[in-house]
């Protein structure tokens, strides 16, 4: 019994087709090659789409007009989504975000998904996002869920996965101090 390890790619979720090919020598010099194709199942682990990312202040002024504001803290939680036929262990990924030029924060990078099952089976986790007290620029700021990885292999980047308003958004009861 001859036993290897086939490795899934950092694209191959699915099944992967590999030829193998096994020659054997026999103590007259008999020569004999056998040819045959291995399957090798991996997961395939992504960005859910379909479920939009759930934001919930931890720190801030509360005022629930849906922006990101300089010196709030935000909790994100994400899904992610593994179409592939097993299942996908210690899965790892980082969240960044894509604009702000540093002054948006991740705080707990890599979150711990754990296993995600396989065939669309979906995991949710939560990252601690902050951003800086000088951050005045208000754009939608996109997010990037990258370094996505399990035990089996690591998966594609989800570059742009969503966006969020950051920056000074103010509400009828707020003014902003032009002398400075």
């Amino acid at each position: 019994v001859y036993t290897y390890n086939t490795p899934c790619g950092p694209t191959s979720g699915g099944t992967q087709a590999y030829l193998v090919t096994l020659k054997v020598t026999d103590n007259n010099g008999c020569k004999v090659s056998f040819t045959m194709t291995h399957n090798v199942q991996c997961p395939n682990v992504a960005y859910n789409t379909a479920v939009a990312p759930v934001w919930a202040q931890v720190c801030g002024n509360s005022d629930a007009l849906g922006a990101v504001e300089p010196g709030e803290t935000w909790n994100v939680t994400i899904s992610l989504i593994n179409s592939g036929p097993v299942d996908a262990t210690n899965v790892l990924a980082t969240l960044t975000a894509d604009q702000g030029g540093g002054a948006i924060s991740v705080m707990n990078n890599p979150v711990n998904f754990g296993t995600i099952t396989k065939t669309g089976g979906t995991k949710t986790g939560t990252y601690l996002v902050r951003v800086d007290m000088g951050h005045v620029c208000f754009f939608n700021v996109a997010y990037n869920v990258v370094n996505v990885s399990s035990t089996e292999q690591p998966f594609a980047d989800n570059m742009s996965a969503f966006t969020k308003p950051v920056g000074v958004f103010l509400d009828e009861n707020e003014t902003v101090n032009q002398n400075g």
